[in-house]
């Protein structure tokens, strides 16, 4: 299944829990699905999740069965998921890194710091429980396993692999996506609340054509990522906005 040792690589036809079914055939005793939701906005923070299930999803709730990429079901569907989530679950964890941690590390190193502090609150929620994994497997969305992990002491060994197109693979994955974009959406309402003349309740950060107009009109506020592309275009004067696709948001 990898192509490289770190790496699940993608499929054509991806199937929701062909991961799990991988993963029992592997040893693990434990897996850690992780997540994030907002790399890509203007504006607002980067929410990260990690879900423990039971390994082999023993009496899944029938709440559940319906369970998959965050980004293919619908807000209602997907709210109705976040607390039978949470009650079958054996450990959840959420963090986010803000806008001006962004602006400071980049993007990709606030999304690795807020997938390691989700991480560490869901072993250590395990660990209270007096659960200790002797062989886990962490299961990261993407292409990218999070660096920071290796460097924790959690008292077990800590085996990664970045899955691509892990949301539409793993359950524990698909989980930890509704978890993170549910949780920063409510972050966002509450931005709305804040500064309602940004509209961040309808369009949560992205750069739509209602949030370029908000911005042309009102400038940026404190939960603007200065270090965006088109964010810094306003700053300096220098450009008229653009479609989102036109700018390098990783930079």
């Amino acid at each position: 299944m990898a192509n490289r040792p770190y790496l699940i690589s993608g499929v054509a036809h991806p199937q929701i829990g062909e991961i799990e079914a991988w993963a029992k055939t592997q040893g693990f005793d434990f897996l850690f699905g992780v997540d994030e939701a907002g790399r890509g906005p203007w504006a607002g923070p980067v929410v990260c999740a990690c879900v423990v299930f039971p390994l082999h999803l023993e009496n899944q709730p029938p709440s559940l069965l319906g369970i998959n990429d965050s980004k293919q079901i619908k807000h209602k569907k997907r709210l109705s998921m976040v607390q039978p989530i949470r009650d079958y679950a054996l450990s959840v964890g959420v963090a986010q890194c803000r806008a001006e941690e962004i602006d400071k590390i980049n993007i990709l190193q606030a999304t690795f710091k807020g997938m390691t502090e989700a991480v560490t609150e869901a072993v250590v929620r395990l660990k209270k429980q007096g659960i200790i994994p002797k062989k886990p497997l962490f299961l990261i969305d993407g292409n990218h396993l999070i660096p920071q992990l290796h460097t924790m002491d959690f008292g077990f060994d800590i085996e990664q692999r970045a899955v691509i197109q892990g949301d539409a693979r793993s359950i524990h994955i698909a989980a930890a996506s509704i978890l993170a974009k549910e949780y920063r959406d409510r972050l966002m309402n509450y931005c709305d609340y804040l500064y309602p003349q940004y509209g961040f309740k309808s369009h949560k950060g992205y750069g739509t054509k209602q949030h370029q107009n908000a911005l042309k009109t009102h400038g940026v506020c404190q939960i603007h990522r200065l270090s965006y592309a088109p964010i810094k275009a306003i700053l300096e004067g220098t450009t008229d906005l653009q479609d989102q696709e036109q700018f390098d948001l990783f930079k």
